[in-house]
């Protein structure tokens, strides 16, 4: 493939081209990973023009952003984490200025740490692999943290998940 079709995740998103073994095999690596790490809510976010938009969650809070939230580009932890490249492990986000609550107050939550991954196909972002602890605003209960070691499971995750998109894409576009 000589050139990357830079409209590539939104096409995914909007017309299906991720095929159904793909989100599949994704979600099963996401759902093993969440289990290994002992996280409840993950999920794959695509990149749209202005927007990450999450493509497969899993936890008990995906119901309430699956079709239902965008994370604008310009505001956020994983916006940041999709247009710098690198990820972050962050166990004290609510201290973080640069954290967006758009979700928290969507769903009524807090979260209280993050892993957020980029997902490169070919050489090229295309979204975001995150996972998170969170629980309801009022809990006294202690905050879970992350460590190294869940860390590394994501980011093995997320490379596995990217090659999945890869393999697909190869495969499926024309």
């Amino acid at each position: 493939m000589s050139s990357f079709p830079e409209e590539l995740p939104a096409r995914w998103l909007d017309s299906g081209l991720l095929s159904p073994g793909t989100s599949g095999l994704a979600e099963e690596m996401l759902r093993r990973s969440a289990r290994h790490v002992g996280v409840q809510d993950a999920a794959i976010w695509l990149a749209s023009e202005s927007h990450l938009i999450p493509l497969i969650g899993i936890g008990p809070n995906s119901e309430g952003f699956l079709g239902n939230f965008q994370q604008p580009l310009s505001v956020g932890l994983i916006s940041l984490v999709h247009a710098s490249g690198q990820g972050l492990c962050e166990n004290a986000i609510g201290e973080n200025p640069q954290h967006s609550a758009l979700l928290d107050q969507q769903l009524g939550i807090r979260t209280e740490s993050m892993i957020a991954l980029p997902i490169t196909v070919l050489g090229h972002p295309v979204g975001v692999v995150t996972c998170v602890h969170t629980r309801v605003p009022e809990s006294q209960a202690p905050v879970e943290r992350f460590d190294l070691n869940s860390m590394a499971e994501f980011e093995f995750a997320t490379a596995c998940i990217a090659r999945f998109f890869e393999a697909d894409l190869l495969t499926n576009l024309p």
